[in-house]
Formats: structure tokens, sequence, C-alpha cells
């Protein structure tokens, strides 16, 4: 789950954003190739309609938040990623089948052992850490990489791709990451190519240092292009028609690197034209936070409470929701639940819906903004967090036409990873419980669901 940033959360940021302030500047793009310092940045254009309107739209593919747990739903099941307590941190890949309601290895064969090559679900190695994520017919997990761990963990320390079929059968390592090369976990993907940003780091020379940069790699060719430089502390967290969008966060001249002085952008950039444009800014201290649904900017003020809707191509706002009023209403109770203050948790938007919580609240429900009435709306669907200690929201993982996959609970459970020697060793895993429930019941409240019965057969 996502923050929407307020004054008390951003202090805890800063510490971490003193570092990636060091590499402000312009926003560079060129044309399909490493981008070479000193060249000119294109000027900057409007949101071209026409993009919007393609069939072929790029779509993202993972979460938006970084190094998010969240795995890949398509409309008949899930994939997630189980990682495993070893060192070389070995996964394996589960899939919840919607018809079934069945949560299994994702294998097209039975095997023995969990932890063997012969199972197709086996990830032997994941340093650095991975990402699930489905585009058309195939899966792919990304493995980010390690760079700097090269000499301790050789080959595993490198970044790659591995895309199989949907049911795990033919595997194979789509793409190999360059020396010093490391790739996010934030991916977009169109019918021909994936789209995503991989920091490259160049240990000598004049141009020592580390760069991030946007890449797309071709389906058919498995070849990787590089469309350009990205300062430090920008993030691809969306995508719309033919145009991907990143949030860039820099610190104003002169300042003193506190939150207060933060400046934070939403780029919007072509990946046909070769150009971008700013479509949102503001400073850190007013308490804004941003994001992009379909064709619409989100804006959530989170001092005054309110939330904005903004069409991107035309940048005319369409409706503004007092959220603060909205949510003392009853909402179908007896009871009302007025915000007593204002630290909100974002998830999601989703069927035109922005869910979020109230974190002050204890009895751990979402509320719902419909994005073009304004109506919001309590969502009383929670479960008890055995590691938190307290009351969730019932999540939305994944959706199929007709309903959701949620979370419904998390427990510890014993489990016996076995290791590469053969040994094995019994330890505990806080597993994820979870339920299917029709779009109607959620949105209304009710806690009717099919619960996803866990199969550890392989």
């Amino acid at each position: 789950m996502k923050t929407l940033l307020c004054k008390k959360t951003v202090c805890v940021l800063a510490v971490f954003v003193v570092l990636a302030v060091l590499a402000v500047g312009a926003f560079l793009w060129a044309a399909p190739a490493p981008v070479q310092s000193g060249e000119a940045v294109p000027a900057q254009q409007p949101v071209n309609q026409n993009n919007i309107l393609t069939n072929d739209k790029i779509q993202l593919i993972t979460s938006n938040e970084p190094y998010s747990l969240k795995g890949a739903g398509t409309t008949e099941g899930y994939y997630y990623i189980e990682t495993n307590s070893d060192t070389m941190m070995s996964a394996n890949i589960r899939y919840i089948d919607y018809a079934t309601c069945q949560d299994i290895s994702l294998s097209s064969n039975l095997v023995e052992e969990q932890n063997s090559e012969a199972n197709e679900s086996f990830l032997s190695s994941t340093i650095g850490g991975s990402v699930i994520m489905t585009s058309g017919d195939q899966v792919y997990v990304v493995c980010f990489g390690v760079p700097e761990l090269y000499d301790e963990y050789k080959e595993d320390s490198r970044p790659r791709i591995v895309r199989m079929d949907k049911n795990g059968a033919n595997r194979e390592i789509f793409y190999r990451g360059a020396d010093g090369e490391r790739l996010l976990s934030v991916w977009a993907a169109d019918g021909a190519y994936l789209y995503g940003v991989a920091e490259c780091t160049k240990d000598t020379g004049e141009q020592a240092g580390t760069t991030s940069k946007v890449v797309r790699i071709s389906k058919q060719e498995k070849t990787i292009e590089y469309l350009g430089e990205l300062p430090e502390n920008t993030n691809l967290i969306a995508a719309f028609g033919r145009n991907l969008v990143f949030h860039q966060i820099t610190v104003q001249d002169g300042a003193d690197g506190s939150a207060d002085a933060w400046e934070n952008k939403i780029l919007c950039y072509s990946v046909d034209e070769k150009s971008y444009c700013v479509i949102k800014e503001w400073q850190q201290k007013e308490n804004l936070n941003a994001y992009v649904y379909e064709d619409t900017l989100v804006t959530v003020n989170t001092d005054e409470c309110w939330l904005a809707v903004q069409d991107i191509a035309a940048g005319q706002e369409k409706i503004r929701v007092d959220l603060s009023s909205q949510m003392a209403l009853p909402n179908d109770s007896d009871d009302p639940a007025p915000i007593k203050t204002y630290p909100l948790w974002f998830d999601s938007c989703i069927d035109g819906r922005f869910v979020f919580a109230d974190v002050a609240s204890e009895e751990g429900f979402f509320y719902a903004v419909d994005l073009k009435s304004g109506e919001c709306r309590r969502i009383a669907l929670s479960y008890y967090d055995e590691e938190k200690g307290s009351n969730y929201p019932m999540e939305i993982v994944a959706k199929s036409d007709t309903a959701y996959l949620v979370v419904t609970g998390k427990k510890s459970s014993p489990v016996a990873a076995q290791g590469k020697d053969g040994t094995i060793a019994e330890s505990t895993r806080l597993q994820t419980q979870y339920g299917i429930i029709t779009k109607e019941n959620y949105w209304n409240g009710k806690a009717e669901f099919r619960t996803v019965e866990r199969s550890d057969v392989f």
C-alpha cells in the first residue's frame, strides 16, 4: 500500500532523498541509443491526443510502488513469487486459479522435489529481489541483480528476465543484463516491447558513477534499446496511450535538504515522438500526492483532505471532492465515520474508484471515491493481520471480469526448505490468505467470498 505523504511521513523519507538529489538536472531524452552528456533537451510538447487513442497502448504490468511484493493478475488467475529463506534467495512461482480457487505451484509437470530444476516453478536465485509480470500470453520474472556483489555471487548477481508460457513451460532466459547493470521493479508493455528503467554503474573513467536509463526490450528480438537518461529519484509510475509517466523529486537550489524544499513533477513522455511534458508540479510542503489512472491524473491533498481528477490530454480539472465532508456521512450505516486526522494511505485506482484508508482509524476499513460522481463510500471489509497485530483493509490484488482476488488474512505457517545440498531446514513463513469476491459484494462491503485453498503438492 502506498502512503499519501503528509508532514509526519515525509520527515521519515528525508534521509533517503538527500543522496538522490545529487543527480538533479535536466530530464534528458534521445533517440533509441545511449544518451551522451551534453545532448540538448527536446522542447516540451503537449500530450498528443492521437497517442492516447492508439490501439497498441502501453500499459503498466507491475505495481507502480517500487519493490512491491504484489504479483501479476490476468482474467484467469494470479501469479506471485514466494521467496525461500536460503542464502541464494531461491524462490517458487505460484499461481491462483480463479475457476478452481486453488493456489498451486506453477509447473506443467509434477515433480517430487520442490526446489529442483525439474520443477518449473523453481528459481534457483533471486539475489537482489524480483518481480513477476504478464504480457500477452507469456509470464516474465525480472531478477533485478546486484552488480556490487558479483565477486560473491558471480552470474547470480547479474540482472536477468526469465520468460515462460502461462503454465510455466518453455522457460528461457529472455534477457541477461550487462556488467554493472541493475533493473528496477516497475515495468510497462505494449504488444512489441517491455519498458522499464535500468541503473548502469561505471567504476572508472570520466563518466564513472551511476545513471538511470529508460529502456525498452523487444519481445521478438530480445534486444535492449536505451531511450534516454533520468536524473536520480525519478521513478516510472504509470503508462497511458503511447506514453510513460514518471514522478521526479528534486531539491531547490540553495536549500538545506529539508522536505519542505522538495519539488515534485509528474512527467509524461511519448515513446513515439521522443518528447515530454510536465503535467503536474508542486512543492512538497503542499502535501499533495498524484496518481495516474487511465488518461486522468488523480491528485490528493492530505492537509485539506480533498481529491481532484484532471484530464491529462486537455489539462482540465473534471471533478474535485471534499473528502472530509464525504467521509463524515453515514455511508449506509447509522454510525458516521468521520476523519479525525488526515494520514491517508493510498491503495489503488480500480474500476473507476480511488481506494484509500485512514490509518488513524482502528476499524481497518477502506474508503472508495467514485472518480466520475465524487461519491465516497466506506468499504466495511477487513481482516486481522497477525504480523501487525491489528485490523487491516481487505486489499484488492487482482481482478477478473466479474470478481476481485483479495487478501483475507495472514498467518504463520511451518515450511520445510530444502537446500542445494539436499538438507531440510524447518522454519516458519508468514503466508497470505486469499479469497475471491464478486465486485458487487466488495463495493457493498459484503464479506461473502470463496476461500482460496493452498496446495503444496509439486
